[in-house]
């Protein structure tokens, strides 16, 4: 088994060689990127102990990847009615929420860094956020709190 990410595969290399030299007993876990550096996951090397060797019986480690991504965005309207933000200001907090910085936005938008920055100071006032990173935890919370609750 090899990795494309060469120093994840170092990184694996290094975790089934302690297994097969000194029966390393520890879980190793380390980020994965793919070839594109798009996608994040990380690796954990788990060694197979115990009563679990009964069920593994010819192994000495499980590999399991698993993805890092973002939580889902918000639908606009949802961030627009929970703070009563205009319409313009609820899809620069959603931009902010995905991680966009207020340059970028401006330039999806087709509009300044300032007229983003005011639709910001907009929804800082009506959140009672102080700063931007506040509002994407705020978001992020709501976000992953809607995914959790069952509908």
């Amino acid at each position: 088994m090899s990795l494309k990410d060469r120093a994840a595969d170092n990184l694996l290399r290094d975790a089934i060689a302690a297994i097969e030299v000194a029966g390393a007993s520890s879980v190793r876990s380390f980020p994965v990127r793919d070839a594109g550096a798009k996608a994040m996951m990380v690796a954990h090397f788990v060694p197979i102990r115990l009563s679990a060797r009964d069920i593994f019986v010819r192994c000495a480690a499980a590999f399991v990847l698993t993805p890092v991504t973002l939580p889902q965005a918000l639908p606009v309207e949802l961030v627009q009615s929970l703070f009563d933000l205009t319409p313009a200001e609820a899809r620069v907090a959603r931009s902010l929420a995905s991680g966009k910085p207020v340059e970028d936005i401006a330039t999806d938008r087709g509009t300044s860094a300032n007229t983003i920055r005011t639709h910001v100071r907009g929804v800082l006032e009506k959140t009672g956020c102080n700063r931007q990173v506040d509002i994407v935890a705020l978001l992020t919370a709501i976000s992953s709190t809607r995914l959790m609750s069952p509908i």
